[in-house]
């Protein structure tokens, strides 16, 4: 899935089989976030933490949303 929020590309990837976990680029494979290809956290996050690291990433640049 791809989805458009704050002008950021976000795309979902759903791992279904055990074979597609043990594959995965991460040891935890019930969330994992990634930006230009490097992990950044495990850590499952709301809105606002999400746009907070995505600024401190430079993610986002100086956007406000």
């Amino acid at each position: 899935m791809i989805y458009n929020l704050h002008l950021l590309h976000l795309f979902a990837i759903h791992i279904e089989s055990r074979d597609e976990a043990q594959n995965a680029p991460t040891p935890i494979t019930n969330y994992a976030l990634f930006h230009d290809g490097e992990y950044v956290t495990n850590e499952q996050m709301n809105d606002k933490k999400f746009l907070k690291l995505a600024r401190a990433k430079k993610i986002l640049g100086g956007m406000e949303g």
